[in-house]
């Protein structure tokens, strides 16, 4: 079965950036963690074993963490180049 990749685009609430970073990182299935300039504060790559398993993380994991304003996740449908 293909993996399922997403990127996480957050806000988090005033000042909080950094301390939703610290809650991502204990997660397996975060990637990465880049904080941004701009309308969001935090790009996350997430990888599972399919679709399912992210929605599960996203509901379980993602959307508990009241310092979380508002996310939007894009499901990876390609990857033309990596590297």
């Amino acid at each position: 079965m293909t993996k399922a990749l997403a990127y996480i685009l957050m806000t988090a609430k005033h000042s909080y950036a950094k301390a939703v970073a610290e809650k991502l990182m204990q997660f397996d299935e975060v990637q990465n963690i880049h904080e941004l300039f701009g309308q969001y504060d935090l790009i996350v790559k997430v990888l599972t074993d399919n679709n399912k398993e992210l929605s599960t993380f996203v509901r379980n994991n993602i959307s508990t963490i009241p310092e979380i304003e508002r996310a939007e996740t894009l499901i990876v449908i390609d990857v033309p180049k990596e590297g």
